[in-house]
């Protein structure tokens, strides 16, 4: 079976034509709409030709379009937390890039001035 995939479209092809059939059944039984199409002989073409007439001849429903409405707001509050989450990843990165930058620094002056005189330097601290 030869599967090629881009960003929006998949292409099934088979030599048997039954592993494009379960292939076409099993996707379209995710959803409540066909989202892959069957293209081959004549007989599917045909019924592709009368599926997508009556897609094309179908009028919509204003709860369709306030389902839609509400996804389209809700797919849009998802991008700006996923640009949020993005941007705290990336501060994260620098504040813990900085640590590791401030931790190499302290073992410098841990082995300058010995582990005894570094921890009483530290006491000092706290004891300020």
């Amino acid at each position: 079976m030869l599967i090629r995939s881009t960003r929006v479209k998949r292409y099934f092809a088979s030599k048997n034509n039954k592993a494009v059939d379960v292939v076409n059944e099993r996707v379209n039984g995710l959803t409540s709409r066909p989202v892959m199409l069957r293209l081959g002989n004549n007989q599917l073409q045909s019924e592709l030709a009368q599926y997508l007439t009556g897609l094309l001849s179908a009028s919509t429903l204003s709860s369709d379009e306030e389902r839609h409405n509400v996804a389209q707001r809700r797919h849009e509050m998802l991008l700006q937390n996923q640009a949020s989450i993005r941007n705290n990843q990336e501060e994260i990165i620098v504040i813990r890039n900085d640590t590791d930058t401030k931790e190499q620094d302290i073992e410098s002056h841990r082995s300058l001035f010995g582990e005894a005189l570094f921890q009483e330097i530290r006491n000092w601290e706290r004891q300020v």
